[in-house]
């Protein structure tokens, strides 16, 4: 099968989805299929003998908002050419954000599959959840944006609408079936009238994912993700405080960047716990790793509704305890006893599940052991090529299974496995 992969960006700096594009290759590739990709990344950055082409964008930030909006010629010719030139028994979309009308229009009349990785298609935001209250939202674009603080009313009227109204009936004319690694997500699609069907992320567990049965977890809190508002660093650093004054030894340790570093860093220093509190900013690979295999637990204290947060399975496939909100995805990682839940804006809760961690390591080393095991299972790239290879079967109406030869393993493709090395860990949805 041929499978030409469409993205705004296919450079692994840029998170996850970018991550998860080049696994979707990889895989791909290990069970005989032939895959090229596509992508707004730059004339320079793709590389034609390694079966990547990307095309610059608009140079100007208005031309690129009106291209959003209508179309982007120069794009649609050289996505055009590709598909003539490749013909594609499947085109996956992994996302389409930049250019949707281009995109869409140019793949009419194919076998279209498309990944949704977060809420944008039904939210203005991607939150999906209300500014002025930080309670679930049902979505879509309309008053309710502008009532509940999410856009203001000019930004709604002239963007977002039209937006919306380009954008959403081309994508459910042109794609078969939407896949989105959370079942929430996947609800939520069906809702606004998009097929659409759960199929978690894959897990390439490695060698040195868990640790060695002596090693000793540290006191330490970690938290591994952007600094921003929608993470809910605020109501993690609160909460903290909290189970600080009852353990003295606790301590906690943020990896990534973000608007609100300063702002936490002034609030621990008046809370007197500046010296408890570690920003280390941007960490490579290697050192996230080993902020999992010492901490006591990961906290995930998103107020947004997250899809499938990498950083939660990443932790579990390293026996890292969780800790997490119940936004989006996070509760279906985490159930069946696989972490600790709390409701997303209640800071005691998370204060008395930061306080258990420390008293309890047994408990959380049982649950973290559960997580592994579901990730071994549930999360296995196998599985995962299998149940991706029966949607493109329907889709494609092609005979298409998973070799009996086909391997998890492998290396990635030399772009992804240069950019990998270089990817800031702050990068997690």
């Amino acid at each position: 099968m041929r499978v030409l992969i469409v993205s705004d960006t296919a450079d692994v700096r840029n998170g996850g989805a970018c991550i998860q594009l080049w696994n979707l290759r990889r895989l791909l590739e290990s069970g005989g299929h032939e895959v090229r990709v596509f992508s707004f990344d730059g004339d320079d950055a793709g590389d034609v003998a390694r079966g990547w082409t990307s095309v610059a964008e608009p140079a100007s930030r208005p031309a690129r908002k009106f291209a959003k909006l209508t179309t982007y010629p120069r794009g649609a010719r050289a996505l055009r050419d590709v598909v003539r030139g490749f013909d594609p028994d499947l085109v996956h979309v992994n996302s389409n954000f930049k250019y949707p009308g281009t995109v869409f229009r140019a793949l009419r009349g194919r076998k279209v599959l498309a990944s949704a990785r977060d809420y944008v298609w039904i939210c203005p935001t991607g939150w999906a959840v209300r500014k002025d209250d930080l309670e679930p939202c049902p979505g879509g674009a309309g008053l309710q944006c502008v009532r509940h603080g999410c856009k203001s009313a000019p930004e709604m009227a002239l963007f977002q609408g039209p937006l919306a109204l380009v954008r959403d009936p081309l994508a459910r004319e042109v794609v078969a079936r939407f896949l989105a690694p959370s079942r929430r997500l996947a609800e939520s699609l069906r809702a606004h009238g998009f097929r659409a069907e759960a199929l978690p992320n894959p897990v390439a567990l490695t060698a040195d994912a868990s640790p060695a049965p002596t090693a000793p977890r540290e006191p330490v809190i970690l938290y591994v993700g952007a600094i921003e508002e929608k993470k809910g660093v605020g109501v993690l650093l609160r909460a903290f405080v909290r189970a600080a004054a009852e353990h003295p030894e606790l301590r906690l340790e943020l990896a990534g960047k973000g608007a609100w570093t300063d702002r936490l860093a002034r609030e621990a220093t008046v809370a007197g716990l500046a010296s408890r509190v570690r920003f280390h900013g941007h960490v490579g690979r290697d050192e996230v790793r080993a902020l999992y295999r010492k901490a006591s637990a990961l906290v995930c204290p998103s107020l947004w509704m997250e899809n499938f947060p990498n950083v939660v399975y990443e932790a579990m496939a390293h026996d890292c305890p969780v800790i997490g909100s119940d936004r989006g995805g996070i509760a279906e990682l985490l159930a069946d006893d696989r972490g600790f839940l709390y409701p997303a804006k209640d800071g005691d809760a998370l204060a008395a599940h930061l306080a258990r961690v420390t008293r309890e390591p047994e408990l959380a080393a049982r649950q973290a052991g559960r997580a592994r095991r579901f990730v071994e299972t549930e999360l296995a790239e196998r599985k995962f090529l299998a149940e991706y290879l029966r949607h493109a079967a329907e889709i494609t109406g092609l005979p298409v299974a998973l070799a009996s030869d086909a391997t998890a393993g492998g290396t990635p493709p030399t772009a992804a496995t240069k950019l990998e090395s270089e990817r800031p860990a702050e990068v997690t949805t």
